[in-house]
């Protein structure tokens, strides 16, 4: 039910006085994308219950005179507060996080196999919690954010590290080995850290795709690092 807005930004012609701009939001899922307003200067849309799970999507097409630009955002996952929370901790084979519930953790995860996170999935990384990527992770449509971040229901109490933003010790990915790989797609990622195991891990993968990364620092010595429209 939360209203969302997309600002087109501030464009300019060297030709022209004016520059006229009209911008729509689409919904997207993994196989297609659905626009759901008008295109206007200034567009809003109220996210749906059917909407959870899916990403949105802002395009912007500017003209000036003959001369025409087109622009597409990073998308934003739509998901679901309103969930009971569950304490991850420890080490997963092979694990699949859903969004019935949202994920905190509280430690350092050690990451076997493959995790996939599923599209609409909140994921909250506590002060002593992060992750060791020894084979792969995958956030598909999902959240990534501190425990603390007030936009995702954050529990208030002393998991609060609100000093330690993109910092050395707090929410780190690690990459473990030549073979790791992290990809991000549709995702929300804030206050992350991913970094690599300098002695293992050059030639390791990060991927990060149509997904909007805030606060967040990628400092990985030796590994492929591939970003697309994020």
């Amino acid at each position: 039910g939360e209203t969302l807005t997309l600002d087109p930004g501030a464009w300019t012609s060297d030709s022209e006085p004016n520059v006229n701009l009209q911008a729509a939001i689409f919904v997207c899922d993994d196989s297609a994308c659905e626009r759901v307003t008008g295109s206007q200067p200034t567009t809003t849309y109220i996210a749906q219950v059917a909407d959870i799970g899916k990403s949105l999507e802002g395009r912007v097409i500017a003209s000036a005179g003959t001369k025409t630009g087109e622009a597409t955002s990073a998308r934003l996952p739509i998901v679901d507060t309103n969930k009971v929370s569950q304490e991850e901790c420890g080490s997963y084979v092979d694990v699949v996080w859903t969004a019935d519930v949202i994920h905190d953790v509280t430690c350092r995860i050690s990451v076997y196999g493959s995790l996939a996170v599923e599209p609409g999935t909140i994921v909250r990384v506590g002060c002593e919690g992060g992750f060791e990527v020894v084979d792969q992770m995958h956030l598909s449509g999902a959240v990534l954010t501190r425990r603390d971040d007030p936009e995702f229901m954050a529990p208030s109490g002393p998991d609060d590290c609100s000093d330690e933003i993109a910092s050395e010790d707090y929410g780190r990915t690690i990459i473990r080995q030549r073979t790791s790989k992290v990809m991000i797609e549709n995702s929300y990622v804030q206050g992350a850290v991913i970094t690599t195991d300098e002695d293992r891990a050059a030639g390791a993968t990060v991927e990060v795709a149509q997904s909007t990364v805030e606060q967040s620092i990628v400092d990985t010595d030796g590994a492929v690092v591939r970003f697309t429209s994020s």
